[in-house]
């Protein structure tokens, strides 16, 4: 078990709380895969390395002063259902202090060399990363000072008042293809995101879709829940704080995309606790569920 230098776990936790808190994926840590095609020695390979932070392609370590992500499980998504597990990338880090020059830190990106073989088979390839379950919580102890902590709320003590208290999980993934597009098969994950497109052809202006499952069913917007897709690049939006926004109608989303770059789609679902008979076994650890999804592409010339 790594131990967390004391600045470091407060600086992840405020992390944290802005992203429990603010769904603007410009203000918000998010998770991401971003894959990278070569084709000069055919029939090629993807290096493929997982995202954290605000800015695609690659923004942060997994684990910095910023925040932190653990990932749970990484691997690739064959046609055929096959799954290849790239291996959980580590969460230990260091930092090499050369001041007043700079500070160098090293990590994991789970930086990873698929190679595409001449008998693999064609279809579309899903790369997916999922970070494990986490819970943060702010409270009152008892001489009611605020606190906050990276547990739910039966892992307390000295817990006076309970201000909020959250259970998370985020999952990214990517797409490179052999051959054809074929339509990505579904991967049953708590909240998903399936391109109803082919996104390995996309070029400024064409139409890009999406449909939207959460625990199986279409996600919509009515008068319960506003739910929308955003999307946001490294030449769009992202730099100066703002994204694309969709509305999800009937599981379904859409945007016209304006520029090339590498993009990232994102859909955040809270769910209330004693509002929803299906999470009343975290009743004793969280008032709220929140899921987080991303789906990367990269756009043609």
């Amino acid at each position: 078990m790594i131990t967390q230098p004391k600045k470091l776990l407060i600086s992840s936790l405020v992390a944290a709380a802005l992203f429990l808190t603010v769904s603007a994926p410009a203000q918000a840590h998010s998770l991401w895969v971003s894959l990278f095609e070569s084709h000069t020695h055919e029939p090629g390979h993807v290096i493929s390395s997982i995202g954290w932070g605000h800015t695609p392609p690659l923004d942060d370590l997994l684990t910095s002063p910023n925040g932190s992500a653990s990932i749970e499980d990484y691997y690739v998504m064959a046609p055929d259902g096959k799954k290849i597990p790239l291996g959980v990338p580590t969460t230990e880090s260091s930092i090499e202090k050369t001041d007043p020059y700079t500070h160098i830190a090293n990590g994991d990106l789970g930086v990873r060399k698929i190679e595409i073989l001449e008998q693999s088979p064609e279809g579309t390839y899903q790369v997916v990363a999922k970070n494990k379950e986490g819970f943060f919580t702010r409270y009152l102890n008892k001489k009611g000072k605020m606190r906050m902590a990276p547990k739910p709320i039966d892992q307390l003590k000295d817990v006076k008042e309970v201000l909020e208290s959250v259970k998370f999980t985020m999952i990214g993934k990517s797409f490179y293809t052999v051959g054809k597009w074929s339509s990505p098969k579904k991967l049953g994950t708590e909240l998903e995101i399936i391109p109803t497109c082919d996104l390995s052809t996309v070029h400024p202006g064409d139409i890009i879709t999406f449909d939207v499952f959460f625990m199986g069913k279409p996600v919509t917007t009515d008068s319960n829940a506003i739910n929308y897709m955003t999307l946001t690049s490294d030449t769009f939006g992202g730099p100066d704080g703002f994204f694309l926004s969709s509305y999800i109608m009937n599981g379904k989303a859409q945007f016209r995309i304006p520029t090339n770059g590498h993009w990232v789609a994102n859909v955040y679902i809270a769910q209330d606790v004693d509002k929803n008979a299906s999470l009343t076994k975290f009743a004793k650890q969280c008032s709220k569920v929140f899921s987080g999804a991303t789906v990367s592409f990269t756009t043609n010339p």
